[in-house]
């Protein structure tokens, strides 16, 4: 080979590998953009969880609904029984039980101790 064709070789040897150099930087900087996207994602998500943790928290679940239902049912029924049957004072008392019941269920349910 002539002295110019292998000066060409030569040249083209080194554009191409800087290219793949180029290549390779870009790639390295492409991964690192992308970790820190991930990051950022993690993070929007983790926080969303812990909002929506806080915020379940604070529902009532079905089990301590029925708890207060039946406990005002039976509330109801001896308020009506107590109309049905007993004198004045049988109704204040029966009544007056079942205002606390109701009260004591109402807390029970409000602290999440029921």
């Amino acid at each position: 080979m002539t002295r110019a064709a292998l000066r060409r070789i030569n040249e083209r040897s080194w554009w191409f590998g800087l290219v793949i150099a180029l290549i390779a930087a870009y790639n390295e900087r492409a991964l690192r953009l992308q970790a820190a996207e991930y990051e950022r994602r993690l993070d929007v998500l983790n926080h969303a969880h812990s909002e929506a943790r806080e915020v379940q928290a604070t529902f009532l679940t079905a089990e301590k609904f029925e708890d207060f239902k039946e406990a005002t049912d039976k509330a109801l029924s001896l308020a009506a029984g107590a109309k049905a049957g007993l004198g004045r004072l049988g109704m204040l008392i029966v009544g007056g039980f079942a205002v606390l019941a109701a009260i004591v269920g109402l807390a029970n349910l409000l602290t999440g101790t029921g």
